[in-house]
C-alpha cells in the first residue's frame, strides 16, 4: 500500500524532474541563440576580410600602375593610400570585436556546460 510519504515522494520527484528538464531545454535554446549570433559575426567578418583583401590588392595594383606610367598625381596617390588605411583600421576594429565575441561565446559555452 502507498503511504502519504510515498505519494509526496513521487510528487516531489516528478516536480524536480520537470524543473530539471525545463532548465535543460532553456539552456539548449540559449546556446543555440548564442551559436547563431557567433556564426553571423564570423560570416560578416569573413566578408569584410575578403573585401579588405580586394581593396588591398587594388591599392597595390594602382600603386604599380602609377609608378609605371610616371604620370601619377600626388593627390590621387594620397587619397588612395588614405582610403586603404581607413579600410585597414575599420577591419582591425571589427576583428578585435569578433575576437571579444568569440571569447565571450566560448566562456558562455563553458558556463552552460557546468
Amino acid at each position: 500500500m502507498c503511504t502519504d510519504i510515498d505519494v509526496v515522494y513521487v510528487e516531489m520527484t516528478t516536480i524536480i524532474l520537470f524543473t530539471f528538464s525545463t532548465v535543460m531545454i532553456w539552456k539548449q535554446m540559449q546556446q543555440k541563440k548564442i551559436k547563431d549570433m557567433h556564426h553571423t559575426n564570423v560570416r560578416i567578418t569573413g566578408t569584410i576580410r575578403r573585401n579588405l583583401q580586394i581593396t588591398t590588392i587594388s591599392h597595390k595594383l594602382i600603386q604599380l600602375h602609377m609608378e609605371k606610367t610616371r604620370t601619377c598625381n600626388h593627390c590621387i596617390m594620397v587619397k588612395i593610400k588614405d582610403m586603404h588605411h581607413t579600410n585597414v583600421r575599420i577591419t582591425g576594429t571589427i576583428r578585435r570585436n569578433l575576437q571579444i565575441t568569440t571569447i565571450s561565446y566560448k566562456l558562455i559555452q563553458l558556463h552552460m556546460e557546468k
